[in-house]
């Protein structure tokens, strides 16, 4: 079964296009945060990249635990069961929220050691200390709003979360130019002003969909406590047994990408500073691949709800060759961007941005197969709950092959940090080899709803 182009690319657009321009609009603003940040100097922007990842790693495990209850959400959604969608989205509210408190004690009280583990440079430690100390509230704030964000992708309503996100972003940046360098009138705070911005921004975005949901009385996502509550044990059974594979791949992934920088820490405060240059740089552009694979995921998931097991197959072949093409392009202007960098962090030595240049290098070149198990994954094995392969598979790349080698060559052959990165992300190659061959099976066509 084929599907007409008009009507594909259509919805496509409409889920992922907003998808899309709000994470592009993230990481061009944390791109413009970096360069505020490097004003300060190379130990602040070390200090932030790192206790950065603490928000990064709490990120992408709600991710986890909300790409479980979109499995479900979208083929809800397929047959138009408003009620069980609400019953999904009041478990994963309760699971999120509580990861999120978890997250608040911890960089609360053990920020020094968290610190401690990427980094010895006294400097970059208070600086991070301080950072961590201040958002730690942002956390449960961020659970909620993006439980809400990430159930508007399921429903197609993507337009409000894109409008809120353009707000609070750009507020942030905003506060980072005034706190950080003390305009106004207000004192400079440095890296606590970029703290406290990034603080009042996910609390306004928390306020903005709390509005957006007492304003509009027939959204699809406006339910009661009662009603968000009222899941039955048979969804808590099949939420957890889907879901405990999908937070257990995406937080072993993301554990696995902050021990990577450890290894990268061990060459130095220039290596992690040129890393995060290069990530900030390269997180521009996987915003793309955001948008396509949740276009992909809610598409294929909304066809495996109805059971049509023949157009989600075709919709994978598609996105894929969208994948493709499009990660090729990526490639080529990140080798041609890597050539700005000593224009852009003039505030930095020459070591550190000619090893930033090389790292992005290193980095575009891996985005065919890094991007193409992205899509994989997330779009297309998880949509039909293939969730158990996913985890397996991306552990083993990660933890059996990306971090070894990445400690090898940064302790025993000292290689240089761009070396070290083309270790760490060799892994990608090992998983698209596996997840082609699992997306050309029919294991992961499965419809998860059937009443």
């Amino acid at each position: 079964m084929s599907v007409n182009n008009n009507d594909f690319y259509k919805t496509a657009l409409k889920v992922g296009l907003p998808i899309t321009l709000s994470q592009l609009l993230m990481s061009s603003l944390s791109f413009i945060d970096t360069l505020m940040i490097g004003t300060i100097g190379e130990h602040a922007v070390a200090a932030v990249g790192v206790a950065g990842r603490v928000f990064f790693v709490f990120f992408v495990c709600l991710f986890g635990i909300y790409s479980a209850g979109g499995i479900f959400m979208a083929q809800y959604w397929g047959t138009k069961n408003l009620r069980a969608l609400h019953q999904i989205m009041g478990i994963m509210m309760i699971i999120g929220v509580a990861f999120s408190f978890i997250a608040v004690i911890v960089s609360v009280v053990f920020p020094y050691q968290i610190m401690k583990l990427f980094t010895t440079d006294n400097v970059v430690i208070e600086y991070g200390i301080d950072y961590l100390r201040i958002i730690a509230p942002s956390f449960t704030l961020s659970a909620i709003a993006f439980l809400y964000a990430y159930a508007s992708r399921s429903i197609h309503m993507t337009k409000y979360p894109l409008y809120i996100s353009m707000i609070s972003l750009s507020l942030n940046t905003i506060l980072n130019y005034i706190l950080i360098n003390g305009y106004l009138g207000l004192p400079r705070l440095e890296v606590r002003g970029a703290a406290i911005a990034t603080l009042t921004a996910r609390l306004i975005e928390f306020i903005l969909f709390v509005i957006v949901l007492m304003y509009f009385k027939n959204h699809p996502l406006r339910a009661s406590v009662k009603e968000l509550f009222s899941f039955t044990k048979t969804q808590l059974v099949n939420f957890i047994k889907k879901g405990v594979p999908v937070f257990f791949n995406e937080s072993s992934w993301v554990v696995g990408q902050s021990v990577f920088y450890m290894a990268y820490g061990i060459l130095g405060t220039k290596a992690l500073s040129s890393v995060q240059i290069s990530m900030t740089l390269s997180d521009i552009f996987v915003s793309l691949f955001t948008g396509i694979s949740t276009a992909c995921s809610v598409m294929i998931g909304n066809a495996l709800g109805r059971s049509e097991m023949n157009l989600a197959r075709h919709l994978a072949n598609k996105f894929i060759k969208i994948c493709l093409a499009v990660s090729a392009c990526v490639t080529i202007i990140m080798i041609g961007l890597s050539r700005f960098i000593p224009y852009i962090y003039t505030e930095f030595t020459d070591e550190t941005v000619k090893i930033a240049m090389i790292v992005t290098i290193v980095m575009a070149i891996y985005q065919i197969p890094k991007m193409y198990t992205y899509i994989a994954t997330i779009g297309i094995l998880r949509s039909g709950g293939d969730t158990l392969f996913c985890m397996i598979t991306d552990f083993v790349g990660v933890w059996l092959v990306g971090i070894p080698l990445a400690f090898f060559g940064a302790i025993y052959l000292n290689l240089p940090v761009y070396w070290v990165v083309a270790l760490a992300f060799s892994e990608e190659i090992l998983k698209s080899v596996v997840f082609t061959l699992r997306v050309q099976g029919t294991k992961w066509l499965k419809n998860l709803v059937v009443e």
